[in-house]
């Protein structure tokens, strides 16, 4: 486990490209105070009925640049 729960989000879509991003803040691991929140990104896939896979939260979050 990485964190207790995901905040507030936003999704964006890399322009002229299939593919979304999630944007969202999390609280870490045994962090309690309201300014220790981290902001997060990852990738956001699709199964072949083009239901949103649910997305994972993880410490690496996604490469740069975004392709």
């Amino acid at each position: 486990e990485v964190a207790v729960g995901a905040g507030h989000h936003s999704v964006i879509k890399v322009p002229n490209k299939d593919k979304y991003f999630i944007v969202y803040h999390r609280r870490p691991l045994g962090k309690d105070g309201a300014n220790e929140r981290v902001t997060c990104l990852e990738e956001m896939n699709v199964d072949k009925n083009g239901h949103i896979i649910p997305v994972k939260m993880t410490f690496t979050g996604v490469k740069y640049p975004l392709k």
